[in-house]
């Protein structure tokens, strides 16, 4: 009878699979409260602005900055888990719309999905409002052309002084869930997490 030789996987394969893996695990601790059936601990982290993110107690979080007087009302905060960054901004009402697809460092100010938008999807409400994902293709023009997908999510404020809470996971291909279940762990300082279902149907 013949004998078959199980195949040995080639090391740049091994490598690939363990860098999936441990991407895989850094996209559940974004907004999980655990990572392969394992409890993690939670901590809420001061976001500024009036709002806390839910995450691990190791992610590192640069918070907003007040808003420029000068500008039209808009602050940058970015979120890293592991290998995971997601870049929030928050937007007033007076905020000019990008009406052209992002490049070169820029991902672009939205107050609602723009024209060159694909994979638009209403996700439901989440603690601060109803959130929308969409994807854009992002390009870096060097000697040569690169394009990549990025993520996007915008939440409708509910309140505050912002009308738009903006996530983007840039150059990370469709990635609806990071958005979605990052949006779920940010909330208005003060207020409990959400006790049902999130996002909640709208």
């Amino acid at each position: 009878m013949p004998v078959t030789t199980p195949r040995r996987r080639s090391r740049p394969s091994v490598l690939a699979r363990s860098a999936a893996v441990a991407l895989l695990t850094a996209l559940a601790t974004l907004a999980s409260c655990t990572v392969a059936g394992t409890p993690t601990a939670l901590t809420d982290h001061d976001l500024g602005q009036g709002l806390v993110w839910s995450g691990p107690a190791d992610a590192d979080v640069l918070p907003f900055e007040p808003a420029r007087e000068d500008g039209c009302g808009q602050t940058f905060a970015t979120i890293t888990v592991r290998s995971v960054r997601l870049g929030l901004k928050l937007l007033g009402a007076d905020c000019p719309q990008s009406d052209q697809p992002p490049i070169n460092g820029s991902h672009g100010s939205y107050l609602a999905p723009p024209d060159f938008a694909g994979q638009v999807a209403e996700r439901g409400t989440v603690p601060t409002g109803a959130l929308v994902t969409f994807q854009q293709t992002y390009s870096e023009y060097t000697n040569s052309r690169h394009d990549y997908t990025d993520t996007v999510g915008l939440v409708t404020m509910d309140s505050g002084d912002y009308a738009v809470l903006m996530l983007v996971r840039t150059g990370s291909g469709p990635d609806e869930a990071a958005i979605t279940t990052a949006a779920c762990a940010i909330r208005p300082a003060g207020s409990t997490p959400p006790s049902g279902s999130c996002p909640a149907a709208g």
